[in-house]
């Protein structure tokens, strides 16, 4: 880059002008050339199986937690996973919308956007996602020290789990709670919370967590 600078300098003013302009097209060019290559490898991808402008919506407004334009990308994302009947993309959409909550520390909203998310994701029959929102809760509240709140939703978790004979929520309960028990240094409890999720682990035959 310095020798390209030392060319531009010895070369006429009028010259030198044209040949930065180009260059900076140039560059510009090729950085949007790999932007769009990256997300369009990347929504080639589609980990999730969802409709794919359901995927690359998703994408998008992920990439927007926390900022101002979050709502609005939300919005478009729920709009297209309801337009397309695609349960599963409605379902990440409010994964989304309880990152955000939590990215913002508002606590209604998290309150809000995990109730909405458990309802969706239930009608969904994905359970994975029910289980994965009251472990960002559960996390989030530690986080902030309302320790009593967060070991709440862990056992609130466990409780459902055993009543629905769900393996991955009890696995997944299992983990969140031995979790916030090493962080109040209750070893005990924690031990025991962590070998019951090993033993679920190598005794299960969820799909999930095998895969």
């Amino acid at each position: 880059m310095f020798a390209i600078e030392l060319i531009l300098c010895i070369m006429p003013t009028g010259v030198a002008g044209y040949f930065r302009k180009l260059l900076f097209v140039l560059i510009t060019s090729l950085v949007c050339l790999i932007g769009l290559c990256e997300f369009s490898l990347y929504a080639q991808d589609n980990p999730y199986g969802i409709d794919n402008d359901c995927f690359e919506q998703f994408w998008l407004t992920e990439r927007k937690i926390g900022s101002i334009d979050f709502a609005s990308s939300l919005n478009e994302l729920m709009s297209m996973s309801v337009k397309s009947s695609d349960r599963k993309a409605l379902t990440l959409a409010y994964v989304l919308k309880l990152r955000d909550a939590i990215d913002r520390k508002d606590e209604v909203d998290v309150d809000e956007s995990l109730s909405g998310l458990l309802v969706t994701a239930e009608s969904a029959e994905l359970s994975q996602y029910y289980y994965h929102g009251y472990v960002l809760a559960a996390s989030f509240y530690n986080n902030i020290g309302m320790t009593t709140k967060s070991l709440a939703l862990a056992q609130e978790m466990e409780t459902v789990s055993k009543m629905n004979a769900d393996v991955y929520g009890r696995w997944s309960s299992d983990r969140c709670l031995a979790s916030l028990y090493i962080a109040r240094h209750n070893n005990k409890a924690a031990r025991e919370y962590l070998l019951e999720a090993i033993d679920i682990f190598r005794s299960t035959k969820s799909h999930i967590l095998s895969n």
